[in-house]
């Protein structure tokens, strides 16, 4: 595959994602306000890694002759991910959703410092400032007055919560191209989804098994969330796989534009012409970051 087919390809894989993403984190939300959160969490990331599981024969060579230490880096990624998940979802019960997702989806820009300094890529002036432009958009459809200032106890833990996603988020979407590099995209993407699942019910069995799933209110919402979160898994790790994560991250993890306009409809939350202008900030920054980056 030539340079430019690579770069097209990886692209258009974190285009995919950025579509899945927004769906899939909107979609836990409505289901996470309708259930217990942590009930949510769990039974999602079970669905999914049981799918995982279903489909792992296939990918058996690359696990025997990978590596320890990128099997276990893909591990610790792949927690982290799910610490991720799982604090989104109890930030989104706390404050407005649409804040919870601009201010967690800012995992993109820690993720391409931690890819320049750890993994050693490269950027050009252009890109730098296209990755700018996509940031300024994500701030200002963050940004609100008296976001924390007498807001309560409640809505300071939320917004803890979804800075910790942010973090867990930036750990995970820039480390897991080490063993991706390695192994290929599947137990790396399988990993994002099994430990956490029992680590939660370890932490917390007892509403687990209190909350079953029953209701169509929300397994449907639940259904899209999982299935919309494995496209976007696949999606991400197959563009950092080929291409550079200090370009797939920010067109990827700026999903908070896509989530934005799914609030509107799902929780009929309008915006403000500042998010608006963020929301077209970042879209004019993403597409701009593709096109140069062909």
């Amino acid at each position: 595959m030539s340079d430019t087919m690579a770069d097209v390809t990886a692209i258009i894989f974190a285009f995919i994602a950025y579509i899945g993403w927004g769906v899939g984190d909107m979609f836990g939300v409505v289901a996470a306000r309708k259930h217990d959160p942590t009930a949510v969490t769990f039974w999602s990331l079970c669905v999914r890694a049981l799918l995982y599981t279903a489909a792992a024969p296939f990918f058996i060579a690359p696990m025997l002759h990978a590596p320890l230490y990128a099997i276990a880096i893909a591990l610790c990624t792949g927690i982290a991910s799910g610490i991720g998940y799982y604090f989104f979802i109890q930030a989104a019960v706390r404050i407005n959703p649409t804040l919870v997702v601009a201010i967690a989806g800012a995992w993109s820009a820690l993720a391409v410092v931690l890819s320049i300094i750890f993994l050693h890529e490269q950027i050009t002036p252009i890109q730098t400032g296209a990755i700018l432009v996509i940031f300024c958009g994500l701030l200002l459809l963050t940004l609100r007055q008296n976001i924390v200032p007498g807001s309560g106890r409640t809505q300071v833990i939320g917004y803890l919560y979804a800075v910790l996603a942010m973090i867990a988020w930036s750990i995970c979407g820039s480390f897991i191209k080490i063993p991706i590099v390695i192994m290929g995209w599947f137990w790396p993407t399988y990993f994002l989804s099994l430990p956490v699942a029992v680590i939660i019910f370890i932490l917390r069995p007892r509403v687990i098994v209190k909350n079953p799933v029953r209701s169509n209110a929300v397994l449907i919402p639940i259904a899209i969330a999982i299935a919309s979160t494995i496209i976007a898994e696949i999606s991400y790790n197959i563009g950092i796989g080929i291409g550079a994560v200090a370009v797939i991250a920010p067109i990827a993890g700026s999903y908070a534009t896509f989530s934005a306009l799914l609030s509107v409809v799902l929780f009929r939350e309008p915006l403000s012409m500042r998010q608006r202008l963020g929301v077209v900030c970042t879209l004019i920054g993403i597409v701009v970051l593709a096109f140069v980056s062909i």
